[in-house]
């Protein structure tokens, strides 16, 4: 069993997951990516992808949120602590109702922070 490093990329193990993917349907061409990325997360210890990722995000503490509120609020000092602190919120998503996976360029935009953005 692999060890989750302290500060794990999500977006590392999406791509672990795709790669694992590929090698499954070389055994079976019908393996749906759910599988990959159990085989990924049962690998770290975890019984499911959702545990996984919310092992994850419960690493990255408040941060996320805090990121996510600083793009709503367009505070670009916030912004540059946090990124400072934590690169790889950029890459974070959260989801949305309405669209699916929304990282803070999104929501920047969306409530029209040039600046932030």
């Amino acid at each position: 069993m692999a060890e989750l490093p302290l500060r794990a990329s999500f977006e590392y193990l999406k791509k672990l997951a795709k790669d694992r993917l590929d090698e499954l349907r070389q055994l079976d061409p019908h393996t749906k990516l759910a599988a990959a990325q159990l085989s990924v997360a049962r690998e770290h210890g975890f019984l499911s992808w959702r545990a996984l990722k919310a092992e994850i995000d419960r690493r990255h503490g408040g941060g996320a949120a805090a990121f996510f509120e600083a793009c709503e609020k367009g505070e670009v000092g916030i912004l540059s602590e946090l990124l400072a602190k934590d690169p790889t919120l950029i890459r974070t998503e959260k989801m949305d109702a309405d669209y699916g996976g929304w990282t803070g360029l999104h929501t920047a935009a969306q409530a029209g922070h040039v600046e932030a953005v």
